[in-house]
């Protein structure tokens, strides 16, 4: 719960320096706070921080596009906040300090979690994202499209 909250108000923050639009504050900051609390059940229940960060991941996205729609926004507005606290950035600063201490084994370790602590957040966010992609969008262009003849929709769909 702690964690949850903290992310909420980092990710409040974050949100406020990327000037996200102040209708999508607390949108971003909620999505952030609910991949946080996935993330959290995923190594509550014996997952590994990779895959406790793709999920989250996977939640930020899912979210970020699909509310992104309902509110009339890019999707980037809604994930960037959420995706942000994500980032594996202790994981690379104790690689480094145990590099630096010449413990190349601990440095190695902490490396390729790193390395894998990172594709697992791109990954969920690229999986989601593809996915969000195929849900067929419904709108006043839609619709009209759809009473259109075939030739008629895509002499329009190439046109823009």
């Amino acid at each position: 719960m702690t964690d949850s909250l903290l992310i909420l108000i980092a990710s409040l923050a974050t949100g406020i320096k990327l000037r996200v639009p102040p209708r999508a504050l607390l949108v971003a900051a909620v999505i952030a706070s609910a991949g946080s609390a996935a993330a959290r059940a995923v190594l509550d229940s014996g997952g590994s921080q990779p895959e406790a960060l793709f999920v989250a991941a996977m939640v930020v996205a899912l979210a970020a596009e699909l509310l992104a729609r309902q509110m009339k926004l890019p999707a980037l507005v809604l994930s960037v906040p959420g995706i942000i606290p994500l980032v594996p950035g202790s994981l690379a600063y104790s690689a480094m300090a145990a590099m630096v201490e010449g413990d190349n084994g601990l440095a190695a370790e902490r490396a390729v979690l790193t390395a894998l602590s990172a594709g697992g957040v791109s990954s969920g966010l690229l999986l989601a994202t593809a996915l969000c992609r195929q849900l067929p969008r419904y709108g006043p262009r839609r619709a009209l499209l759809e009473d259109l003849s075939p030739e008629a929709q895509e002499l329009v769909e190439h046109q823009g």
